[in-house]
């Protein structure tokens, strides 16, 4: 991907916002609505979406994915289009979801 300074096809089909909301229904599961695990998990996937979305433009990509961002950002905040509205986790798929967390793996070995 990167030896051939590929993009990642952009909106995911399956995007971050997709995928943690999964994750999220397959947990509550096997939780007690209302338990404090139950809300728990809700503010975790709601903090991770809210991290992943801050961390995406500055940590995550690789320079020659910035242009794409840029686009995409501002697609994001226009009044219009197709991705009008839309969050960063909304737009970007599991490839990114991915880095984040072995972005916050390594940070934290080295802390």
């Amino acid at each position: 991907m990167t030896k051939n300074l590929k993009l990642v096809p952009l909106p995911s089909h399956t995007s971050v916002s997709l995928i943690l909301d999964e994750y999220e229904q397959v947990e509550k599961a096997g939780r007690v609505e209302g338990s404090a695990d139950w809300d728990l998990l809700e503010e975790v996937i709601v903090g991770l979406k809210e991290y992943f979305n801050k961390s995406l433009g500055r940590v995550l990509l690789y320079r020659f994915e910035r242009d794409q961002y840029v686009d995409i950002y501002n697609r994001t905040h226009a009044g219009t289009g197709d991705l009008a509205g839309k969050e960063m986790s909304d737009v970007y798929g599991g490839e990114h979801l991915l880095r984040l967390f072995s972005t916050y793996s390594t940070t934290s070995l080295l802390l």
